[in-house]
């Protein structure tokens, strides 16, 4: 199983949360982080930065009281998505056709009037003798 706890080495270190702060707001990594701040840092673990990432985690979720106030750590964004912003692969190879729309909005009719002179002046109306269709039976 694991190390059986001491008296000596139960013994509470206090945290520099001004510290971290500070650090997180520079930008520095967990490892520079934990290198500083984690008392217990062991550079033989396999988990160097475990403490000090879940100190970020609750300090961004939960916050932690500085100077009797609460301050919660703003969220660091990845460094390459910041500069580049890559365009979407579907948007640029298929083009889009728009739908017709399914409401129908009517249009305001014109007046009777003016639309029937027009037609009057441009086609006179005159039926054509040789050109008839014969009845259809419904």
């Amino acid at each position: 199983m694991g190390k059986t706890a001491t008296k000596e080495s139960m013994k509470r270190v206090p945290f520099n949360w001004t510290k971290l702060k500070k650090m997180w707001d520079e930008g520095k990594s967990y490892l520079e982080m934990a290198k500083v701040l984690d008392s217990h840092f062991d550079p033989e673990s396999d988990d160097k930065t475990k403490a000090t990432r879940a100190r970020c985690s609750i300090a961004m979720t939960k916050g932690i009281k500085l100077d009797g106030k609460l301050v919660r750590f703003k969220r660091r964004s990845k460094p390459h998505t910041e500069t580049v912003s890559k365009p979407k692969a579907k948007a640029t190879a298929t083009k889009q056709v728009k739908k017709p729309s399914t409401s129908k909005v009517q249009k305001p009719k014109p007046k009777a009037t003016t639309t029937a002179k027009k037609l009057a002046k441009a086609v006179p109306v005159t039926p054509s003798p040789d050109k008839t269709t014969p009845p259809t039976e419904a």
